[in-house]
């Protein structure tokens, strides 16, 4: 052997000998590290712009979620005002009473009315431009001020036909092509009409109708995606838009991102692409519940990463270059300093070694002393055999619990050997059964210590205080399908089926001096969480199963 690494030695030496050789061998060093590394610089690039722009994307959808979120607040309350409105008796019965009345009744009637509609468009907080009542007799109930055009051809407009046909009592249209007002040009109104019906709930005595702001209400959604050349805009069932503010009709959604969208389910999120020209554009769309349509924003594909791109390039030949100095520099590492660094590590790893191998003594001296002065004490009192024992019973403890609670996840150990600790102290028979969990600790994991920890108190309390003498505590602990499962089951005093079925309730407990919030608080973290716990009770015990997601 000794002359095999001689012989080894002596070739390398001869073969450096060579200057031309050796050059070559430095080049191909070289690059054997360089091409890698530019591989790898490569690789970086292009993966750096596609999780901005996976950012970006989620970035914007976040975003039109909460505008989302602000558009349903706003015409919830627009409705519910309205709906407060058409649901007021004494608004009904004046309606359905109007015509029998006098006139100086009917002004009264008229005045009390327009004063309802008042506090409704108050209460909208703007989002309301104007709102009105029209009887089926033709009769109008308006705010000051207020010119509509000529009565029988409004009565007669297709938008007011359309929420009479409709089943549903409340409904939102989009209004173009209409004139609705005297001295204004023909404009698009977002419309909410509701009907309203008589004392008995009978027939439709008129039309409650409420016009929305149009500046204001586009203003909720309109600058979403104003940072880019792109729009938002909100489409109705038939993906028609809206149109309420300034907007490029050049960037409407085509047939082909219609039909894309229409193939989704509206409750879902989903980011469609469209060309238009030459540019590709992404759609991001949220589901506006009240109005049952869509909000939609559109954004150049290529204005996602523009920024980090430049950024990027600008410094992608100085990130080369410096590769190419570290290359050189890692070559004539391998070449000259290779032996030099190696004979360093190794003495930094012999150091190193030894200072951990010192503190372990130190820790193990501690402890030992501190089992020693305890030995000491119990001979010095005569109690010869109970040291002995003392001194294999901690052996052994000590190896029961470590193999007993060995998980690979420490907080779950700590919990495991918690118990473990708690059931002695109670006489109570212990039986943990794990195996090692392969998966990475999260925020969500305490919940899981809580949920676990509760059930383990309850299971011991409910032992301790239990005049059988057999008393078992099991864990059992698994990992399945990326769920965390637990399986505790305490084999007395077996639980009813009246208690099993109020359990988990807030407050319900079998205990003298309990609370009853211990499981419900484990429903409640696991409910957080998605996880799910079940209690199934037989001859052999309670046993509850929790699976946990991880």
């Amino acid at each position: 052997m000794r002359i095999e690494v001689r012989a080894l030695i002596k070739a390398y030496r001869s073969l450096f000998r060579r200057r031309a050789l050796r050059v070559w061998l430095i080049i191909i060093f070289m690059l054997i590290i360089y091409i890698p590394i530019v591989v790898n610089i490569v690789y970086i690039h292009n993966q750096t712009i596609e999780v901005v722009r996976r950012e970006k994307k989620e970035s914007i959808q976040n975003k039109l979620s909460k505008v989302r979120e602000t558009i349903n607040f706003v015409t919830n309350e627009i409705q519910e005002n309205s709906n407060e409105f058409i649901a007021h008796l004494g608004i009904r019965k004046s309606i359905q009473d109007f015509e029998k009345l006098d006139e100086d009744r009917q002004e009264s009637v008229r005045r009390f009315i327009i004063g309802k509609i008042d506090d409704v468009v108050e209460k909208s907080g703007g989002y309301i431009k104007e709102a009105f009542v029209i009887t089926e007799e033709g009769e109008f109930f308006k705010q000051v001020g207020l010119e509509l055009v000529e009565r029988s051809s409004f009565v007669q407009s297709w938008f007011l036909w359309n929420a009479r046909r409709k089943d549903s009592n409340a409904l939102w249209q989009i209004i173009s092509g209409e004139k609705l007002y005297e001295n204004t040009e023909q404009e698009k109104n977002l419309v909410l009409t509701e009907k309203i019906y008589d004392i008995d709930e009978q027939r439709v005595i008129g039309i409650f109708v409420v016009m929305v702001e149009n500046n204001n209400f586009y203003n909720l959604y309109g600058n979403t995606v104003s940072h880019y050349s792109g729009q938002s805009e909100i489409y109705d069932g038939r993906f028609k838009p809206l149109s309420l503010g300034n907007v490029d009709e050049k960037l409407y959604l085509n047939v082909y991102a219609k039909q894309e969208l229409a193939n989704h389910e509206l409750t879902n999120q989903e980011q469609v692409s469209m060309k238009i020209g030459s540019v590709d554009y992404v759609i991001v769309n949220e589901y506006l519940d009240i109005l049952d349509w869509r909000l939609v924003s559109l954004v150049p594909e290529e204005e996602l990463v523009l920024s980090i791109k430049k950024e990027l390039r600008r410094s992608l030949i100085l990130i080369l270059l410096v590769s190419a100095i570290v290359a050189v520099i890692i070559a004539f590492e391998i070449t000259v300093v290779s032996s030099a660094v190696a004979e360093k590590e190794k003495t930094r790893y012999k150091l190193n070694m030894s200072e951990e191998m010192n503190e372990k003594l130190s820790m193990y001296k501690h402890d030992f002393a501190n089992h020693i002065q305890i030995v000491r004490g119990m001979i010095e009192l005569g109690h010869t055999k109970r040291a002995i024992k003392y001194l294999k019973d901690m052996g052994y403890e000590s190896l029961d619990i470590k193999e007993r609670t060995d998980t690979g996840v420490p907080e779950i150990e700590a919990v495991l050997a918690t118990a473990y600790a708690a059931a002695k102290k109670q006489d109570i028979e212990i039986e943990i059964i794990t195996r090692k969990i392969h998966a990475e600790s999260n925020a969500q994991i305490y919940d899981l210590l809580k949920v676990v920890n509760n059930l383990i108190k309850n299971a011991i309390e409910s032992l301790s205080l239990s005049k059988n003498e057999d008393k078992k505590l099991t864990i059992l602990v698994d990992f399945v399908l990326d769920e965390y499962v637990f399986k505790i089951t305490n084999n007395v005093p077996l639980i009813n089926e009246k208690d099993k079925e109020a359990i988990f309730t807030k407050g319900y407990t079998t205990k003298q001096r309990g609370r009853g919030l211990g499981l419900y608080i484990v429903k409640k973290l696991l409910d957080k969480n998605h996880g799910t716990v079940n209690l199934v009770v037989d001859e052999n015990g309670n046993h509850f199963e929790v699976r946990y997601p991880s």
